[in-house]
């Protein structure tokens, strides 16, 4: 079994990889772990909050603010995002 998965096909770039895993009996031995793998393996489907948090804090630190200490600004991000 020493590198058969390169041997695999690919996925198509516009496949389900559900269903390409749940055709993979080879690799019967997984499916003990799906439940770890679901629960420290999920990816979050998008980085938007970041981003979000991120244009916040540009709106509220200016130059007129800059000289505010870092646990100010926390606060001031944390009271915009939570009121």
């Amino acid at each position: 079994m020493t590198h058969e998965y390169q041997r695999q096909s690919y996925l198509p770039l516009k496949g389900d990889p559900l269903m390409w895993w749940k055709n993979k009996s080879d690799y019967e031995y997984l499916k003990d772990f799906i439940p770890l793998v679901r629960k420290y393996l999920a990816i979050p489907a998008t980085s938007c909050p970041a981003e979000s948090l991120f244009s916040t804090a540009g709106d509220l630190i200016s130059e007129s603010r800059s000289r505010l200490v870092s646990e100010h600004v926390d606060m001031l991000l944390f009271l915009n995002r939570n009121s």
